[in-house]
């Protein structure tokens, strides 16, 4: 900058700052903590040619002095703080890189590790950079879960394999690879995999005969008997194979014939053991898993409701998956938990009715209108006295006691209101001719 710049606080057209030349002045109109002034700028011309506008303070402080492309060219050559040799945490700076794309410079480090990276001057002494990423495996292996030598079920913990897992021996003798959230946790198999230790957990060693414990010199095995194929087991069964051997039969029996096998499945299904058995696992399911409880709750609600109008139950729309979803939701938005609803206190209501909705003949319709009926938005948990009041006043007023039939078929005015371009309900938008198809099918029908 020259004498008449520095000691003048008035910039004139025709003053040169480095390498740009002040061609004009111009105001800008700005935000200044929420009030707005009008701030006098210069424009400027680089000695490449080009056209910039420069704030006054910037062009006296020498901040400005060149157009964006130039100033990423230099890489600021004039300011750069060399780096060379020192340290920043477990990296040493070795020489400068080439500088990126915005003009930053960037400097070549190599980490304690032997590995080689480049970074910029900034990153380093933020120390946002600290290693080529061997700082952070470490830290990893610090925080991870120690197992080695710990008993998992049937697998003793060998060694630790990277990427949390861990190398696990059977008491049977296989390796195996398991994943340590899983052996911590027990959300995975604690064994092999192989069928005896799936199915005799309890014995320690491999299965095998004495004589064969003794020609191969092994202090802690399970006593066994070896099968017409060979296998060793702690058992045979009647037919004097051992577990391994029945399991192939069953395959392989179930494999050829097939129908006998799907035939044989609908037949005990249907038998009364079988329902016997079902119902003892339904039951014991309702009493231990509420959401489970109210989904089924809601469903038989939906039966109900088609029922009476003759129609088939939708599937897609109210699977028991997405019913139990929307019942957690509907316990955090009411900050309640399982333990406050399984005291009896509360149940569970649709805040409008079902009979309120627009059911039909439609699966279409009758599937959209479901999920917005049994919605988060639609469901809540008001107290036993509050449950009843409300039915009360429903029923009210929607006549339910003045008329015996409070689920009513509204195909008829679906109908029309589709053929005469009225709105229907959000839920319903973009599906009208569908539901209209559906509709007069089912009309002709009957």
């Amino acid at each position: 900058m020259s004498k008449n710049c520095e000691h003048n606080n008035d910039i004139k057209i025709g003053m040169r700052f480095s390498k740009c030349v002040v061609k004009a002045f111009d105001y800008r109109n700005e935000n200044n903590k929420g009030k707005k002034t009008r701030k006098k700028v210069a424009i400027c011309v680089c000695d490449c040619g080009e056209e910039f506008v420069a704030y006054l303070h910037r062009l006296r402080k020498g901040s400005t002095s060149s157009c964006g492309p130039c100033k990423k060219k230099l890489n600021g050559s004039l300011k750069v703080i060399d780096l060379t040799g020192r340290r920043f945490e477990r990296l040493v700076v070795k020489e400068k890189a080439p500088s990126n794309s915005e003009g930053q410079a960037r400097w070549l480090c190599v980490c304690d590790c032997g590995n080689e990276i480049e970074t910029t001057g900034k990153l380093l002494r933020t120390k946002q950079t600290k290693s080529c990423g061997c700082l952070r495996t470490d830290n990893a292996k610090q925080k991870r879960n120690k197992l080695e030598g710990k008993q998992c079920g049937l697998l003793t913990v060998l060694k630790y394999l990277g990427k949390s897992n861990y190398l696990c021996r059977c008491q049977c003798g296989s390796d195996i690879s398991k994943p340590s959230q899983g052996l911590v946790e027990n959300t995975v198999s604690l064994d092999c995999g192989s069928p005896i230790c799936q199915a005799e957990s309890h014995f320690v060693g491999p299965i095998l005969s004495l004589s064969d414990a003794v020609l191969n010199g092994l202090r802690h095995y399970s006593d066994g008997k070896r099968c017409r194929r060979g296998h060793n087991s702690s058992k045979l069964v009647s037919t004097m194979s051992c577990l391994i051997c029945h399991r192939e039969i069953g395959r392989e029996y179930s494999k050829n014939n097939a129908d006998k096998v799907r035939e044989y499945d609908r037949a005990y299904k249907k038998s009364d053991q079988a329902k016997r058995r079902r119902n003892k696992q339904l039951k014991h399911r309702r009493e231990s898993d509420l959401p489970y409880r109210y989904s089924e709750s809601l469903r038989s609600r939906l039966s109900k409701v088609l029922g009476s109008i003759d129609v088939e139950k939708p599937r897609r729309s109210s699977r028991l998956q997405r019913l139990q979803d929307v019942i957690l939701i509907v316990l955090r938005r009411q900050s309640l938990t399982l333990a406050d609803i399984n005291t009896g206190l509360y149940e569970l209501d649709h805040i409008l009715p079902l009979a309120s909705f627009p059911w039909s003949k439609s699966m279409t319709a009758n599937a959209l209108v479901e999920m917005e009926a049994n919605s988060p938005n639609n469901l809540q948990f008001i107290t036993v006295e509050d449950h009843q009041a409300k039915t009360i006043k429903d029923g009210n007023k929607y006549g339910w006691y003045s008329n015996s039939k409070v689920y009513v078929d509204h195909s008829d005015t679906l109908i029309e209101d589709i053929k005469e371009g009225k709105a229907l309900p959000s839920y319903l938008k973009g599906s009208e001719q569908k539901i209209l198809i559906e509709l007069l099918d089912a009309k002709s029908k009957h």
